[in-house]
């Protein structure tokens, strides 16, 4: 799972966007994407695929235009100590977000 933060206190900000890739029950491959206020559970979107080649390009577009929109990668579920605020979600991040 990827999972980006955009803060900004003076604008009372504080967002996340959790990108993985999964299988669905059928053996299919989905992007899901998480987003919303961080503490919240936000709101859920899954992208079907055609391939994990598919999946993994489209997610990597994403998490660019994310960057160039203020948010900035933080380590989460396993990855590393994840900051005080993080939104980790067990449900995510079955299948990395990684090339091969």
């Amino acid at each position: 799972m990827t999972l980006l933060h955009r803060r900004q206190p003076d604008r009372n900000l504080a967002r996340f966007y959790a990108i993985s890739i999964e299988r669905s029950l059928f053996g299919d491959i989905m992007l899901v994407c998480q987003w919303g206020r961080i503490g919240k559970l936000g709101q859920l979107r899954s992208h079907w695929s055609r391939n994990h080649a598919d999946a993994v390009a489209a997610g990597e577009r994403l998490i660019q235009t994310k960057r160039r929109r203020g948010y900035g990668e933080v380590k989460c579920c396993g990855e590393g100590e994840a900051d005080s605020g993080a939104h980790c979600s067990s449900t995510l991040g079955k299948v990395p977000l990684t090339r091969g």
